[in-house]
């Protein structure tokens, strides 16, 4: 029986009309290449058949008056009618410029990181995607806001997007790619 088809791009955040705003920061980690693109170690694969640990990510030259991040990784491959999410995420960037390993999973987020709730789960979701489907990328998409959105614990996609409205001065984007063979 064939998967259905993918949602491709066009279901991404990133491509969200009232979310436009430079690419002028930049997002890295250190599996990925420096065009911004890389295969996944297993270690971040989700909890079913890996630890699903959260990647360690570091950003750069955020644009003047960046005071929060908002974090989305969505998997724009997936068998599903939308991209799927596999993290939503604010930080404080007052007093940090990057996260370590872990820090975007449920019960190990540090201060001024707040999780939201993306498709299945609060917190990192690894990669997972279904056997045979071919490779699937995860688009890391950050926005750097001048406001606090002030979202609590367990927000969704969706209010998020409504927060992010109020105007982004900067994005970046990092692509990791994950099989399961």
């Amino acid at each position: 029986m064939a998967l259905p088809h993918k949602p491709g791009d066009h279901a991404l955040l990133w491509n969200d009309e009232t979310l436009r705003a430079p690419e002028n920061f930049g997002l890295s980690a250190e599996w990925a290449s420096e065009d911004a693109v890389g295969e996944i170690p297993d270690r971040y694969r989700a909890h079913v058949l890996g630890t699903n640990l959260s990647p360690a990510l570091r950003w750069s030259t955020l644009p003047a008056g960046t005071v929060e991040l908002a974090l989305v990784v969505q998997d724009p491959d997936t068998p599903m009618a939308g991209a799927a999410t596999h993290l939503v995420a604010t930080i404080d960037v007052a007093h940090r410029d990057r996260l370590e390993d872990g820090a975007l999973t449920k019960g190990s987020s540090p201060s001024g990181v707040v999780l939201g709730k993306g498709g299945i789960k609060l917190g990192w979701a690894g990669p997972m995607p279904p056997k045979g489907h071919g490779p699937h990328r995860y688009v890391f998409q950050a926005f750097a806001m001048q406001k606090p959105l002030d979202l609590r614990t367990g927000f969704r996609l969706a209010e998020l997007r409504d927060a992010l409205a109020q105007g982004v001065l900067g994005r970046a984007q990092l692509i990791g790619t994950y099989e399961s063979r």
